[in-house]
C-alpha cells in the first residue's frame, strides 16, 4: 500500500477515535468542533480523499473530490460519476492504477483506489484519491507538439514522420497491402522569399499546408484508392519539403493517381502578400514492398525519386526505379574521375555558332565544355557539372574553360579569322567559391585578348542569389569590357526584376519558350513580347534551341537578332567550327596569321605577375589640340602625340583589370609587374613616359625611386596618380608624402578614369597654375545655337567652363546657350566655343568635342556651380 493511501487511512482512524471519545468523554458539541477540525485538515490536503463503504455509500468526501466528482456538499451524487456503478467501475480498477476524468469545465483529475479493508471497524471501507492534473496535462501537450509538430505550419515534424512511417509499414506488413510514401519539394521557392520576402514565404508554405490538411480531412486523397479506414499521413521535413504517407494502398497506379493530384492541388493559384502566385511542385514516389523494405531503403529511395523528378524538368512525379541507384553509382564514379580529367588532358571546349537572323553570318560561339573519359566515355554536362559544383571542382573547371576560350579565341585571331564574340558559361558557385575577377582578367592577359571578345553566360538563380556582391564583380568586369548574357530567359520566377538592376548585354530566350511558336499563336504573342521587351532595354536577344526550320519565319517577324541550335549546328569542336565558319564564307583576313590584328598599332608588352609572356595591343591617343587659354580654363588639354603612362601593379596583382581597362580607354600604357621592371621600363622608354600610376598598396619608398627615375634630367617632375581602394589613414599619410597629382578612389566610371589620367597627363606646369578646380562629370545638357537645339553630353566642368561632347564641334567663337541640371538645380546661360578636340579613331573610346567659356551666369548660378565642382573635386584629392 502506498504512503499516500496509509496517510488517508490513518487520518480516518484517528477520525474514527477522536469521534469515539468526543461521544463518550466529552459532549456532543465539543466533538462536532472536533470532527469539523478534522475534516478541515482534509480539505487542506490538495487531493480529492472519497470515503466509501462496501455498498458504496459515501462516507465522507473533501472539497477536493466533491469538486472532481461533481459532488453536493455532504456527499449527495450530482453527476453520473457519483453513480454506484461509475464509483464501482472505478473501484474495479487494479489497486493505484490511475483513471484520468475530465470535467464539464474542461479541467483534468486523475483517481485511483484503494484496496478494501479486510476486518476491524473499517472492513470494507475503499478510499478514492483525486488529483487535479489539468496544469501538468497542458504542458505535457505542449511539449508533445514541441517535439512531434512543426511550428509553422502545424504538420507532423521529421520525428512524427518517421513514426507514421513506422506504423505504415508494420501495418503493410500485416495486412499483406502496400504503402506509399511521397516527397515533394516546391519548384523555384527561394526566388519567392527573395522577391516577395520571407514572410511571403512563409504565408505561403503554411496556405499549402492547410490545402493538404484539408484534403486528408475530407479524404480527397484517399478517394483515389487509400483503403478505407486507412490514415493518410502529412508531415513538414524541411523548408519547402513536405512528405505524405499512405499506407493501404491497392497497386502502382493508384500511387501515380496520388501524386498527379497533389501536382494539381499545389499549382492551384495562391493569393499571397498581394500576389497571385502560380506554384508548382516535384514529387518523388517510393512503395513499400516494392522499392524498399525497410524504413531507411525506403526513404533513399524516395529522395532519388524526387531528385529525378526536378532533373527531367520539375512540376512532375517519378516513381523510383532500380536504375537510379545505378545513376548513384555513376555519379560516384564520375566524382573521382572529375578530379583528374584536367590532369589527363580528358576535356575539350566545343562552339556552337549564334546565327544573325537578318545576315546568315555567324555573330558569336558560345564555349560549351565536354568531357571523354577513359574509363566513362562521353560524359554529358548534364551529368559532371552538377557533380563538379556539389564536389567544389567547379572553380578549376570553369578557369580551365575560360583560358582554353581565349587561348582558341587568340588562335583564330592570329590565323585571320574574322574574330566574333564568344561566351562562356559561369555558374554560382563560381562566384561564391572563386576569384572570378582574377580569372577573367588573367586569362585577358595571357593570351593578349580584347576583353569585348569574350561574354559570360549568367543564370537568374545566379543572380537572385549573389545580389550586391554580384553586382559589384559584374560592375568590375564590365568597366574591362567584358559582356554579359542572361541565360534561359523564361524559366525563372522573377528575371524581369533583375534585367534593369544589373549591367546586361544580352538575353538569351530558353528553348520552352520557343517550342511552339509556329504553332501556337499564344506563344507566339509571348516570344513577341520578350524580344520587344528587350530591345527596349537594348539587349541583343538571342533565340536558344532552335532546332526547326519552321521557327525562322516567327523569330524574323519579331526581329529576334541572333539564332542558336541545332537547326545550323550543334556544337563544334574547334577545328569543325573553322570549316563552318568558312562555309559561311567568315574568313576575310584582317592580319597576317601570326601578326598583329593591326598594323598602325604595334604590340608592346606588357607582362602580367609571373607570366613575362603576356602582352596588351599598343593603344594611342589622338593627335593633340591647342590647349585653351589657361585664363579660361575651360576644359582638358589632351596629352601630346606618343605620351605614355606607366602603370605599376603591387605585390597582390590587382592592377591586371586596371589595365585592360585603361587599354579599352584608349591609353597608350608600359604594363609593370614589380617596381625592378619598372626601373628597366624607364631605362629604355624614359622619353616617352609622361605619367606614374600604381595602387594605394605600392611601396612609397619604390613609388618615389621611380619618381626620381622618371625625373632625371627633366625640369619637372612627372606627374603622379593613384587608383584604387581608399586605403587607411596610415596608408593615406604615406601617399601625400610622395605627391600624388591625383587620386582616384574605386568604385568608379569610365568618365571619371579617364579623366583623371588625362588631367595629369597635362604639363604638371599648367596643372599647378590652374586657379579653379576641374572634375568629371556625365551631365545631359540642352545647347541652342540660332535656331538649332541638340542634346549633348558635359563630360567635365569647372565653376567656368566645361567640355561638351559633340560628333560635329562647333566652330571656334561660336556663342550657344546652355541649360542643363546640376544636383537638382536648373544651371541656364551662355557660353563660347573656346577650342575643338576631333577624333579620328574609331577603336578609341575618346570622344569629340568642345571646350566652352561660360559668361553671363548669375551670381547664384556661379556658386551653385562652385559649390557642385569643390564637392566633386574632393574625391580626386587626398
Amino acid at each position: 500500500m502506498t504512503t499516500d493511501i496509509q496517510t488517508v487511512l490513518l487520518a480516518l482512524g484517528l477520525l474514527g477515535a477522536v469521534v469515539l471519545l468526543a461521544l463518550g468523554f466529552a459532549s456532543a458539541r465539543r466533538a462536532r468542533r472536533l470532527t469539523r477540525a478534522h475534516a478541515a485538515a482534509l480539505d487542506a490536503a490538495g487531493d480529492g480523499i472519497l470515503v466509501v463503504d462496501h455498498r458504496l455509500r459515501i462516507l465522507h468526501a473533501n472539497t477536493a473530490a466533491r469538486a472532481a466528482l461533481k459532488l453536493e456538499s455532504g456527499g449527495r451524487r450530482r453527476s453520473a460519476l457519483a453513480t454506484p456503478r461509475a464509483i464501482r467501475t472505478l473501484l474495479e480498477q487494479e489497486e493505484g492504477r490511475k483513471v484520468r476524468l475530465k470535467a464539464a469545465s474542461g479541467r483534468v483529475f486523475e483517481a485511483w483506489a484503494t484496496a478494501a479493508e479486510r476486518r476491524g471497524p473499517l472492513r470494507g471501507v475503499r478510499v478514492v484519491l483525486t488529483r487535479d492534473v489539468t496544469r501538468r496535462t497542458r504542458d505535457e501537450r505542449k511539449l508533445v507538439q514541441l517535439a512531434h509538430y512543426d511550428s509553422l505550419t502545424g504538420l507532423a515534424n521529421r520525428r512524427l514522420f518517421l513514426e507514421m512511417l513506422t506504423q505504415a509499414i508494420a501495418g503493410a506488413r500485416r495486412s499483406g497491402e502496400r504503402a506509399a510514401l511521397f516527397y515533394l519539394d516546391l519548384d523555384q521557392f527561394k526566388a519567392i522569399n527573395d522577391s516577395l520576402g520571407h514572410a511571403a514565404g512563409d504565408a505561403l508554405l503554411q496556405t499549402l499546408a492547410e490545402r493538404l490538411r484539408a484534403q486528408v480531412r475530407r479524404d480527397a486523397l484517399a478517394d483515389v484508392g487509400v483503403r478505407e479506414g486507412a490514415r493518410i499521413g502529412l508531415a513538414r521535413l524541411a523548408g519547402d519539403e513536405f512528405a505524405v504517407v499512405a499506407p493501404n494502398v491497392e497497386d502502382s497506379k493508384v500511387v501515380a493517381a496520388m501524386a498527379q493530384h497533389l501536382l494539381e492541388l499545389i499549382a492551384k493559384p495562391m493569393e499571397i502578400a498581394h500576389h497571385t502566385l502560380h506554384n508548382s511542385a516535384s514529387v518523388g514516389v517510393a512503395i513499400f514492398p516494392d522499392d524498399g523494405d525497410d524504413i531507411e531503403t525506403l526513404l533513399r529511395n524516395a529522395d532519388a525519386a524526387l531528385y529525378t523528378a526536378k532533373s527531367r524538368g520539375r512540376n512532375r512525379f517519378a516513381r523510383y526505379e532500380a536504375s537510379f541507384e545505378a545513376r548513384a553509382n555513376r555519379a560516384q564514379a564520375i566524382d573521382e574521375r572529375l578530379r583528374t580529367a584536367i590532369e589527363r588532358d580528358e576535356l575539350r571546349v566545343h562552339y556552337q555558332p549564334k546565327i544573325d537572323v537578318v545576315s546568315g553570318s555567324v555573330a558569336g560561339f558560345e564555349a560549351l565544355l565536354r568531357w571523354n573519359s577513359a574509363e566513362l566515355g562521353e560524359v554529358g554536362p548534364g551529368e559532371f557539372i552538377p557533380v563538379a559544383e556539389s564536389r567544389g571542382l567547379i572553380g578549376e573547371l570553369g578557369a580551365w574553360c575560360l583560358d582554353e576560350t581565349c587561348r582558341q579565341i587568340r588562335s583564330w585571331q592570329d590565323a585571320g579569322w574574322m574574330v566574333v564574340p564568344v561566351s562562356v558559361n559561369v555558374s554560382s558557385v563560381q562566384f561564391t567559391e572563386t576569384d572570378l575577377q582574377r580569372v577573367v582578367t588573367s586569362a585577358l592577359r595571357k593570351h593578349d585578348l580584347d576583353p569585348q571578345l569574350l561574354e559570360l553566360e549568367l543564370t537568374e538563380s545566379l543572380l537572385l542569389d549573389e545580389g550586391e556582391a554580384t553586382e559589384l564583380t559584374l560592375r568590375d568586369l564590365g568597366a574591362i569590357g567584358i559582356r554579359f548574357a542572361l541565360d534561359d530567359f523564361g524559366t525563372g520566377y522573377s528575371a524581369l526584376t533583375y534585367l534593369n538592376r544589373f549591367n546586361l548585354d544580352v538575353l538569351k530566350i530558353d528553348r520552352g519558350l520557343l517550342r511552339e511558336i509556329h504553332s501556337d499563336a499564344s506563344a507566339a504573342g509571348i516570344a513577341a513580347a520578350v524580344v520587344s521587351m528587350a530591345h527596349s532595354l537594348g539587349l541583343i536577344v538571342v533565340a536558344e534551341g532552335v532546332d526547326l526550320e519552321a521557327q525562322l519565319d516567327p523569330l524574323r517577324e519579331m526581329k529576334c537578332d541572333q539564332i542558336q541550335g541545332f537547326l545550323y549546328a550543334p556544337a563544334l569542336p574547334a577545328e569543325e567550327a573553322e570549316r563552318f565558319m568558312a562555309r559561311a564564307g567568315e574568313r576575310p583576313p584582317i592580319a597576317r596569321p601570326g601578326g598583329s590584328p593591326s598594323e598602325d598599332l604595334p604590340a608592346i608588352r606588357a607582362p602580367g605577375a609571373g607570366d613575362s609572356d603576356a602582352s596588351f595591343p599598343a593603344l594611342r591617343v589622338a593627335a593633340p589640340i591647342d590647349a585653351p587659354d589657361l585664363e579660361i580654363d575651360a576644359g582638358m588639354a589632351p596629352s601630346e602625340e606618343g605620351a605614355r603612362m606607366l602603370l605599376v601593379d603591387d605585390a597582390c596583382a590587382s592592377l591586371g583589370p586596371l589595365a585592360l581597362r585603361l587599354g579599352r580607354l584608349g591609353f597608350d600604357l608600359h604594363y609593370a609587374s614589380a617596381a625592378d621592371e619598372a626601373h628597366l621600363l624607364i631605362a629604355q622608354e624614359r622619353d616617352s613616359i609622361r605619367l606614374l600610376a600604381t595602387s594605394p598598396a605600392a611601396d612609397m619608398r619604390e613609388v618615389k625611386a621611380l619618381l626620381d627615375d622618371l625625373g632625371e634630367g627633366a625640369a619637372v617632375r612627372p606627374p603622379y596618380v593613384v587608383i584604387g581602394e581608399r586605403p587607411d589613414d596610415e596608408s593615406l599619410a604615406l601617399i601625400r608624402e610622395a605627391e600624388p597629382t591625383g587620386v582616384l578612389w574605386a568604385p568608379f566610371e569610365d568618365v571619371e578614369l579617364r579623366y583623371v589620367v588625362k588631367s595629369a597627363l597635362v604639363d604638371a606646369r599648367s596643372v599647378a597654375e590652374r586657379r579653379e578646380p576641374r572634375v568629371p562629370v556625365d551631365l545631359v545638357a540642352n545647347v541652342r545655337r540660332e535656331n538649332l537645339r541638340e542634346i549633348v553630353v558635359l563630360s567635365s566642368l569647372s565653376p567656368r567652363g566645361a567640355f561638351i561632347e559633340m560628333a560635329d564641334p562647333l566652330p571656334v567663337g561660336s556663342q550657344v546657350r546652355l541649360d542643363f541640371d546640376l544636383d537638382g538645380n536648373l544651371v541656364r546661360g551662355f557660353a563660347r566655343v573656346v577650342y575643338q578636340r576631333f577624333e579620328s579613331s574609331e577603336q578609341l573610346a575618346i570622344t569629340s568635342g568642345v571646350g566652352v567659356y561660360f559668361y553671363g551666369f548669375d551670381r547664384e548660378t556661379q556658386q551653385i556651380l562652385l559649390r557642385a565642382v569643390k564637392a566633386r573635386e574632393a574625391k580626386y584629392r587626398i
